[in-house]
């Protein structure tokens, strides 16, 4: 085959591990990432975050050629100058959850109007942990403007559970590892878990939790590079998708590393994350795509430039899973 060009590395932010992104830990655990390398005489070196928008500065930033976050902000930094191609989405789902203390769960349960005028958690303003906090609460019946007044913005994931076994929070938006591990250390119950369709479809409708993509730049100088990469992770979906009713295979696809981090409460976890796993295909869903930029918008977290047709055309490119697709077949 004819020599192609292709970078030495391709520099990939994603998150900690974390149950949300079984995906990538499939493609690396059953050698798909592995044949990237050695075809194109490369490496992926993979940069691990705190967050999703940590990721994404870093990929914005040029410490990264790809990044993985959620649809919004990708059409944020779109508008603003920014180019970058979303080309794989392995996550559909809201993405968070709701964690109540413990002490808290027979009087309250999952009713949030019952948590009026205690102390909120999440990671930031503006983020989507505090857009699904305020959904819910509105949803309750409970007035935002007044609940904010007491609320945490904690910063990184891995404050939640320190927060709630201090007792200086009564109820955390944050990711189901982090809600499975409060649960396991005794401190927290599940109230609301957005990525499971039967409780947060009537919510926040379809959503695309999880994106991975590119600088544009990447993609337009490394095409075939960038297509081996989505196709690597679309062998970890399906992968995953061949077990996903087994939590114990799910977990065996991973590297062995990676299995030990996330071994604790797995099959817990894994059954607040399969529903937004389980079944897709990498793509982003016209669906999905129109209902989470409709989300955006309401929430205020879209303007009308950035929810734009040509924007949202700008960052959305399904060619690449869908070549992948057509040839998996």
């Amino acid at each position: 085959a004819p020599k192609v060009a292709a970078p030495t590395e391709i520099r990939f932010a994603d998150i900690f591990p974390n149950a949300s992104f079984a995906v990538r830990y499939a493609a690396m655990g059953v050698g798909a990432f592995e044949k990237v390398e050695k075809e194109f005489g490369l490496k992926i070196n993979i940069t691990e975050a705190k967050s999703p928008r940590d990721t994404l500065l870093a990929m914005v930033g040029g410490q990264a050629d790809v990044s993985t976050s959620s649809l919004i902000p990708y059409l944020q930094v779109e508008q603003g100058g920014k180019n970058v191609a979303g080309v794989f989405a392995p996550f559909l789902g809201g993405g968070g959850v709701l964690v109540g203390l413990k002490q808290y769960e027979a009087v309250r349960g999952t009713n949030m109007a019952k948590y009026k005028g205690t102390i909120f958690g999440y990671t930031r303003e503006g983020s989507n942990s505090q857009l699904l906090m305020q959904l819910a609460s509105e949803n309750s019946g409970l007035v935002w403007a007044d609940e904010k007044k007491n609320a945490i913005a904690f910063g990184g994931t891995a404050a939640a559970l320190p927060l709630l076994k201090a007792g200086r929070v009564d109820l955390i938006a944050t990711d189901p590892t982090t809600a499975q591990a409060a649960i396991d250390a005794g401190v927290g119950y599940i109230v609301l878990n957005f990525n499971d369709p039967r409780t947060a479809t009537s919510l926040v409708g379809y959503q695309i939790g999880v994106l991975y993509a590119f600088n544009q730049s990447f993609v337009d100088k490394y095409p075939e590079v960038t297509a081996a990469f989505v196709a690597a992770l679309g062998k970890g979906l399906q992968a995953i998708n061949a077990v996903g009713d087994d939590p114990a295979k799910v977990l065996a696809l991973f590297p062995a590393a990676i299995q030990k981090q996330l071994s604790n409460g797995w099959e817990e976890q894994w059954a607040l994350v399969s529903p937004g796993i389980v079944g897709t295909d990498g793509s982003l869903p016209a669906k999905y795509v129109d209902e989470t930029i409709r989300f955006g918008v309401k929430a205020g977290q879209l303007t009308a430039a950035q929810s734009s047709a040509a924007n949202v055309r700008a960052v959305i490119d399904n060619s690449f899973i869908q070549k992948y697709l057509r040839g998996s077949k």
